[in-house]
């Protein structure tokens, strides 16, 4: 990791430069670009080496701490999933509310919906008041929310790669709560399919 050309008024107070290494805020972060290490609190440092698949990161106490990436536990499924629901009689400009069994937490990198003008938004608690909860209208052209942004002259860019569902009730329950819009005066016979790819990061 190379870290150059910082320098004069774009350093902070307690912005630290030694040889190729950078410290930030005292001893908060430190990046060892030799030993490819980072050092965060005087406590945590991230392993230099790449996680194998189904690993977790670990952290184990003691005399001096050490962070590691370990098997996960059997308990732990951090495969792929997929979740569908279908939806067979949504009314013209309707709504239909869902619980959507994600998990506590869901990382989803990719959501589909099979007809145009539906508009899916995720909240974290069952009375869906959530000033800005997630929200994916689907259009012609884009019916997979994947992060793309799709621009009206046509072109499109990477926004993000995926989003974050999180049950935010007190106990946390393992799902979120979900409205689907008819935008459209489309027939209610005309079904509509939602298709989740997430991986459960929290499950219970």
């Amino acid at each position: 990791m190379a870290i150059g050309r910082i320098s004069g008024e774009m350093l902070l107070p307690d912005l630290q430069r030694d040889g190729v290494d950078l410290a930030i805020d005292g001893n908060l972060i430190y990046f060892n670009v030799t030993d490819r290490t980072v050092t965060i609190n005087d406590q945590y440092s991230l392993p230099n080496t790449a996680p194998v698949n189904k690993s977790i990161l670990y952290a184990e106490g003691g005399g001096s701490l050490r962070t590691y990436w370990a098997p996960a536990p059997a308990s732990v499924e951090l495969s792929r999933k997929t979740y569908t629901i279908n939806i067979p009689s949504l009314a013209a400009y309707g709504t239909a509310t869902l619980t959507l069994p994600l998990g506590i937490s869901a990382m989803v990198y990719n959501l589909s919906v099979s007809r145009p003008n539906i508009k899916v938004q995720v909240y974290g608690t069952v009375l869906r008041n959530q000033p800005n909860p997630y929200t994916f209208i689907s259009t012609t052209n884009h019916l997979v929310d994947d992060g793309t942004v799709i621009l009206n002259d046509g072109s499109s860019f990477q926004s993000r790669q995926y989003s974050i569902f999180a049950n935010l009730e007190d106990p946390p329950l393992p799902q979120v709560y979900a409205t689907i819009t008819s935008l459209s005066n489309i027939s209610a016979g005309s079904p509509v399919i939602l298709n989740f790819y997430y991986y459960a990061t929290i499950q219970s």
